[in-house]
């Protein structure tokens, strides 16, 4: 309960600040969005998280996103206004070396927020991405390319 009130506080601090209004409406739409996006997101965190990323890994993981994030928008920018779109969509099973399921959503989360790759699923050691423009032929490669940087940070 504690976790949930926690959340809910934050995202509503969170949704004032964002709005700079104190109209009664967008209070009361604020706390109602609040209280709907902890429930949620405490319904599809892990339950068992295991041990919580470092300074170090922090401090490693955002440049690294936020690099990722740029060269993969030019990317899809290339793919999108080339005059003959060439690309190789799937979904593809890769491998990871992450013990802890909080460190396997937070690698989930980067490759979501990466343009050009949807992770639909965590199965053991596994992520299952869908990827727009597959590059490479087997499993480690795909690792390699999707998801290498994003391990380095968070090991």
């Amino acid at each position: 309960m504690g976790r949930f009130f926690g959340r809910t506080v934050v995202m509503y601090v969170f949704w004032i600040f964002l709005t700079a209004s104190l109209n009664i409406q967008e209070l009361i739409l604020g706390f109602a969005l609040s209280l709907i996006t902890s429930w949620v997101s405490l319904k599809i965190s892990p339950q068992n998280p295991g041990e919580r990323l470092t300074l170090k890994n922090w401090l490693l993981y955002i440049p690294t996103l936020f690099i990722e994030i740029v060269k993969a928008n030019i990317s899809i920018a290339k793919l999108v206004l080339s005059p003959k779109i060439n690309i190789n969509p799937g979904i593809v099973k890769v491998p990871t070396n992450l013990t802890s399921a909080r460190k396997k959503w937070f690698l989930a989360e980067a490759i979501t927020l990466t343009p050009g790759t949807v992770t639909l699923d965590i199965m053991d050691d596994y992520l299952l991405v869908h990827w727009i423009d597959i590059e490479g032929s087997n499993p480690d490669e795909y690792g390699k390319i999707i998801k290498e940087k994003f391990e380095k940070a968070l090991k």
